[in-house]
């Protein structure tokens, strides 16, 4: 004879937003906290988070802590260093910049990962803006990855930018 499995309880609606996750109980909104998550993976989803909305470092830090705060504001430094460097000439220091402002090297990994779906979804940018953005990831980004050990990503970087290019 066979057991027939019931089927799953109903999941309560979600609502996810730049302010965190919200589980629908009928009456009432809880926040939910990413579970399992690391502070790296939260920080990556929420890296555009302070440039397009109106949240502030203070609250990333109260709704997902202090870590993932302080990581979305060096992604978010290490924009800086790039967009104030102009036009990419000085390839080699804008690198070692983003190094050395990074202090820590996940900053940098999301920030490659950051400029790897950027090019993924190149086609969407205006396009007057994708050679600049391929460039940039052509001379930037293909090779810290490829400093960084990430073959696979700077031959990525290096295949995407190449075909926006020509």
């Amino acid at each position: 004879a066979s057991r027939r499995l019931a089927p799953p309880p109903p999941r309560p609606a979600t609502r996810h937003g730049a302010r965190g996750t919200q589980a629908s109980t009928g009456s009432s909104s809880v926040p939910v906290k990413p579970e399992g998550a690391t502070p790296t993976i939260v920080a990556a989803l929420l890296c555009d988070v302070l440039e397009h909305t109106r949240i502030t470092p203070r609250d990333l830090a109260a709704d997902f802590g202090d870590e993932v705060a302080m990581l979305v504001g060096r992604v978010v430094d290490l924009e800086r260093v790039q967009a104030t460097s102009g036009r990419v000439q000085q390839v080699e220091p804008v690198r070692k910049m983003m190094i050395a402002v990074a202090g820590d090297y996940r900053a940098l990994l999301i920030r490659l990962a950051d400029r790897l779906h950027t090019m993924r979804t190149i086609h969407h940018l205006p396009r007057i803006r994708q050679p600049r953005v391929a460039r940039e990831a052509l001379e930037i980004y293909a090779p810290l990855a490829h400093r960084l050990g990430m073959q696979s990503l700077k031959w990525q970087l290096e295949d995407l930018a190449f075909a926006t290019m020509h």
